[in-house]
């Protein structure tokens, strides 16, 4: 048997559970909806929510990383509306197989021309 890793684990966190709860409840009330406030005021409202309620408030970076870790769609959906979700992550109708990103495929023509240039000079 290979011995577990030493240290914290990705899976846990060091959050309490309250705190955590606060976060989740910051970003689906405040940064998820169609007034789009930046990162920043969710930082602020979980600090004001923490302080409210005594407790110690998360690490900026800890709350960015929430929101950077959501789906892009349900995030686009949320504070722009389900059409420009649609329009940004969903494929078009008679699009090319397995073209998930640009420059996916890539095709090249090697059929040598006959091109005469004309020029005053």
């Amino acid at each position: 048997l290979i011995p577990k890793k030493r240290g914290w684990t990705t899976e846990k966190s060091r959050l309490s559970p309250q705190v955590s709860n606060i976060i989740k409840q910051a970003i689906n009330d405040e940064y998820l909806n169609a007034k789009k406030p930046s990162i920043s005021k969710t930082i602020e409202i979980v600090k004001a929510e923490c302080s409210r309620l005594q407790l110690e408030a998360p690490h900026e970076n800890s709350i960015r990383r929430r929101i950077e870790a959501l789906n892009d769609y349900q995030v686009t959906k949320a504070r722009l509306g389900s059409k420009a979700a649609i329009d940004k992550f969903k494929a078009a109708a008679g699009s090319f197989p397995n073209a998930d990103y640009p420059l996916a495929y890539v095709q090249i023509d090697h059929t040598p021309l006959d091109i005469e240039i004309v020029d005053d000079e």
